[in-house]
Order: structure tokens, then C-alpha cells, then sequence
């Protein structure tokens, strides 16, 4: 995308040619790598965090927040999931094309977010599931203690 972008602004610069279609490919892969992403984003904590909320709960509170968080965090992923398929669909279905001099059909830069969306889905139903391990270990600590 750097490459892309660097030689628009040199073609149109010094040759005062264009590429016509550097802004479009461009807000594709910007679409792509932003959905793509969120799954690894998520797996690796680089979403925000409320630590002043965290400090206060102790292991238990925060093996139950983190939970609830999941598990609303996952369906509205799984209903964003919904409607993003049904948005692809429909372009595919209705043959949309771009308005561009590309004219690229519309549902392959779109099937990023669906994608990107379920990869999400899937880390989330992971991180519920060693939610639901974490909330039954510290829970069976607690009962003991």
C-alpha cells in the first residue's frame, strides 16, 4: 500500500500522470488489513483495558468480568457477522461493481469483513472457553479457602 501510494504521489508529481485507481486499491487494503486484524489484536491484548475497574475485583471478579465481557463481546460479533455475510451476498447476488475505472466487483473487497469478523468469532469462543476453565478453577479456590 506504501509502494502504491508513494508512486501516485510521484507519477502525479513529477510526470503529472496518475494511477487512477491508487485511492480505491487503497481503501480496499485499508478495509482488509483493519478487519483482518481484529482476531490478532484480541489474542494478543491490544484492545483497551479498564485496569482501575481490575485492580479493584479481586481473581474471582475479574475471571467473572472478563466472562460477561466475552460472551456480550461475541454476540454482537456473531450479529455484526450476520449482517456483514448478508452485505456480501447481496453484492454478489445484485452484481455490484464499482463506480470506478476499475469497476471492481464490490463483494471482494468486502468478503474481508466477514472473514476478518468470524476470525474474531473464533477467538472469542476460545477466550470464553478458558474464561469458563478460569471462573471454575478460581471459583473451587475459593469455596476451599
Amino acid at each position: 500500500m506504501i509502494l502504491m501510494v508513494a508512486s501516485e504521489v510521484f507519477l502525479r508529481n513529477v510526470l503529472g500522470l496518475s494511477l487512477q485507481s491508487a485511492d480505491e486499491l487503497g481503501g480496499y487494503l485499508l478495509v482488509g488489513v483493519s478487519f483482518l486484524s481484529l482476531s490478532t489484536c484480541f489474542v494478543s491484548g491490544a484492545f483497551h483495558k479498564v485496569e482501575f475497574i481490575d485492580g479493584r475485583l479481586g481473581e474471582r471478579g475479574h475471571a467473572l468480568r472478563k466472562l460477561i465481557f466475552d460472551a456480550i463481546s461475541l454476540a454482537f460479533c456473531l450479529l455484526l457477522l450476520w449482517q456483514l455475510t448478508r452485505l456480501v451476498l447481496r453484492s454478489w447476488e445484485g452484481g455490484d461493481f464499482a463506480a470506478t475505472l476499475l469497476g471492481t466487483p464490490l463483494w471482494i473487497p468486502q468478503l474481508s469483513m466477514p472473514l476478518g469478523i468470524a476470525a474474531l468469532c473464533y477467538s472469542l469462543v476460545k477466550s470464553l472457553w478458558a474464561d469458563v476453565r478460569w471462573l471454575s478453577a478460581v471459583g473451587w479456590r475459593s469455596r476451599s479457602q
